[in-house]
């Protein structure tokens, strides 16, 4: 076996799951939602402000990915893990496989699932805008591509900092309590990160730092716009958020590393666990 099967089965195995489905009609729905109401009330904006404007599209993705948490640990945190639950360790370790075709194939063909599913979450907002009963005064036309930009530099690299972090805690600890835990403890934990962020908005560097849903962060490119300009503009990717990106970008690179070496992939290592297990 090679990178290019594991990384075939992993899709094929995925696409028979319904709860992948289920999570996507999870997204959209909180998408549609969400965009039909707007988000002007998460922050400071002017009346004038317009509800579909390209800052508060950006807003909308980095909120959704609070939900998304818990979906990326159900989808990437069980990778490996459902290998020893199934018993199939021992006879996939005895294969001509590398370590390294093994866990990327199994890390990219759950990410792609992971990708799929958070497509929900421009599409939804999409058709949330067109279906929202906002008087044609509040918005602005219809501009598909702010959605999907706003997918690619919000959305994309929280996905896959996720992904590599549960990942990785399901190759180091193999086990489901652990992930979904760790699902909970980390949506607590940026959440109180993004709340502080509030307090120190002033200070670019550490809103930078700890701004993972980006709110806050946005908020401040944008603090000294008028009205027109966030109607009219969209948020330049330089500066700060591309630091803030490539923070989590690579955090979770470092993450993937750190578990390659530390995974051990041995049959002679499951066999001797299977006999101190037995005496």
């Amino acid at each position: 076996m090679n990178f290019k099967e594991i990384f075939k089965f992993e899709l094929q195995y995925r696409s028979r799951r319904p709860a992948n489905y289920i999570y996507f009609l999870i997204l959209f729905a909180l998408s549609i939602a969400l965009a039909a109401m707007g988000t002007k009330g998460f922050g400071d904006l002017s009346v004038q402000v317009k509800a579909n404007a390209p800052l508060l599209i950006d807003r909308q993705m980095g909120i959704l990915t609070m939900p998304m948490m818990l979906l990326v640990s159900a989808i990437m945190g069980v990778a490996v893990i459902r290998d020893y639950e199934h018993r199939m360790e021992q006879l996939l370790f005895s294969t001509p496989i590398t370590k390294l075709d093994y866990l990327l194939g199994r890390f990219f063909g759950s990410f792609v699932v992971m990708i799929l599913v958070s497509m929900a979450i421009p599409l939804g907002s999409i058709l949330g805008e067109i279906v929202s009963s906002k008087p044609a005064s509040e918005m602005l036309a219809l501009s598909p591509w702010n959605h999907v930009r706003a997918f690619f530099y919000i959305v994309v690299p929280n996905t896959f900092f996720l992904s590599a972090l549960f990942f990785s805690s399901g190759v180091l600890t193999k086990k489901m309590a652990v992930i979904y835990t760790q699902g909970i403890v980390l949506l607590i934990f940026f959440a109180l990160l993004d709340e502080g962020a509030i307090e120190v908005a002033k200070n670019q560097k550490l809103s930078t730092l700890f701004d993972f849903f980006m709110v806050q962060l946005l908020n401040l490119k944008a603090q000294f716009w008028s009205a027109a300009e966030i109607n009219e503009s969209t948020i330049p990717i330089d500066g700060a958020i591309l630091i803030n990106r490539g923070i989590y970008v690579g955090t979770g690179v470092l993450a993937l590393v750190y578990a390659y070496f530390r995974f051990n992939f041995s049959i002679n290592s499951i066999q001797k666990k299977v006999k101190s297990h037995d005496a």
